[in-house]
């Protein structure tokens, strides 16, 4: 199973650290990973990540990027016709368990969502090719934020 770290700088691993192919490879990542279950459009991801670019072209791109994932990685799966998500049987990613155990009242699942966060959503510029992009992470920066205060508040 691969490990994907979105919180802190981005990471993905199986066994050794694999370099994605691009940013914009680690972006798409970052997107479907904040996204989980719900996916997202192609055309909102093209919109994302080829701002500004001609929607054909913008598409190509996409198809493109999807293809050298898929044929390296493998575990982009497609909900729909349109919908594209990550497979949660293949990857295993760092946000998904930081929000299960983030509003629990437990200690010990506490102290797991307190040892799951390394750094803030998408860390670095490298995960982030756009003002879009930089936009969405800030404001699930700030609420993942509110939970630490909420956790170390509760502890002391």
């Amino acid at each position: 199973m691969w490990q994907m770290q979105l919180l802190g700088s981005f990471r993905l691993a199986s066994g050794t650290t694999l370099a994605l192919p691009s940013v914009k490879g680690q972006a798409l990542f970052g997107l479907l990973g904040v996204a989980g279950s719900a996916g997202l459009t192609r055309e909102r991801i093209v919109g994302l990540l080829w701002e500004g670019v001609p929607p054909e072209r913008a598409r190509q791109s996409l198809r493109q990027l999807l293809s050298e994932l898929r044929r390296d990685i493998g575990f982009v799966q497609t909900g729909s016709a349109d919908r594209l998500l990550l497979d949660p049987r293949s990857v295993s990613v760092d946000l998904w368990q930081f929000e299960l155990a983030a509003p629990a009242v437990d200690p010990d699942l506490l102290q797991e969502a307190t040892a799951l966060y390394s750094g803030a959503l998408l860390q670095g510029a490298g995960a982030r090719p756009c003002r879009s992009i930089a936009t969405g992470a800030e404001t699930d920066r700030m609420r993942h934020q509110t939970v630490l205060t909420r956790i170390f508040e509760g502890h002391r």
